[in-house]
């Protein structure tokens, strides 16, 4: 019975195969003696080491101004978000002004129509 999971077997012979073809290319390449090899394998890995570490403090260092600048978006979304809900707030005073002045012009022409009447 087949199913569509691989078996254990399959599954870790991938990595097995390709680590095989990787070591027999490095099996043909041309290295110098143990002695130079293990020289040139320390100072290539001191390169490396250092490029690594130069890439780090840079990667670091953009984090960094990231964190910053957002920061900064979130103080200014703040600010903003503050001085919406002061103008929302001054908006709902002037409505309830104007309604007030809309009530007293309709009681004024009321008592104008009133009068007039007796009049």
């Amino acid at each position: 019975m087949k199913s569509g999971v691989s078996s254990p077997a399959s599954v870790s012979d991938a990595p097995k195969k390709a680590r095989g073809k990787r070591d027999a290319a490095l099996d043909e390449m041309k290295r110098p003696g143990l002695v130079d090899a293990t020289i040139y394998d320390m100072d290539r890995l001191e390169r490396v080491v250092v490029a690594l570490t130069r890439q780090h403090r840079a990667l670091q260092q953009q984090g960094d101004d990231r964190e910053k600048l957002l920061e900064q978006r979130e103080a200014r979304i703040c600010e903003l978000e503050a001085k919406v809900e002061e103008f929302m707030n001054r908006r709902a005073d002037a409505l309830e002004r104007l309604d007030r002045v809309i009530a007293e012009l309709g009681r004024l022409e009321a008592r104008a129509g009133d009068d007039s009447r007796k009049n």
